[in-house]
């Protein structure tokens, strides 16, 4: 898909970020903020995963969509606007956002044509476990959060760890 680019490298991304930058920000404020890394080292960049479940048509109706909805202001509800979507287009949209979610991007937002996803990030250290904000169905997972995968019960029963959903 030729409209998908990265954040950063968007004219229209640029030109609102210095457009709306206040007067009043710090060098102390701007360090902090070049201090957040990502909270996840993503295995693949948004516009990647949109290639990959996207064809261009869908791409071009899931930004017209956002538009339209991120036109209704204040009065805009997305559980009413999304009866307006096609099924098909809405699970093509839901594999989007999980994947993109699972490698630190969520909030997609329509502008100039594109969609942008914003960077969860974190003042902290970047971790490399994707699971953190996975949504995928995964037994590994639910597993773990039922407790059957803790390091004590895996070497009671001298188990290994088994490999997640996203390790190769």
């Amino acid at each position: 898909m030729e409209g998908l680019t990265q954040v950063g490298e968007t004219k229209a991304v640029n030109r609102v970020y210095r457009l709306n930058k206040s007067a009043t920000l710090t060098k102390s404020t701007d360090a902090i903020t070049r201090a957040l890394k990502p909270l996840i080292k993503p295995e693949e960049m948004p516009m990647e995963t949109m290639r990959r479940i996207l064809n261009q048509a869908d791409y071009d109706a899931i930004v017209g969509h956002l538009a339209a909805y991120q036109k209704g202001g204040e009065t805009r509800n997305w559980e009413e606007y999304r009866k307006k979507i096609p099924d098909a287009l809405l699970k093509k949209f839901a594999e989007v956002q999980i994947e993109c979610r699972r490698n630190g991007f969520i909030n997609p937002k329509a502008i100039d044509g594109n969609l942008i996803f914003a960077q969860i990030r974190t003042y902290g250290e970047m971790t490399e476990d994707l699971c953190t904000l996975c949504d995928r169905e995964c037994r590994i997972r639910s597993a773990m959060e039922r407790g059957e995968y803790k390091p004590h019960v895996l070497k009671m029963r001298k188990l290994k760890e088994p490999k997640k959903c996203w390790q190769k």
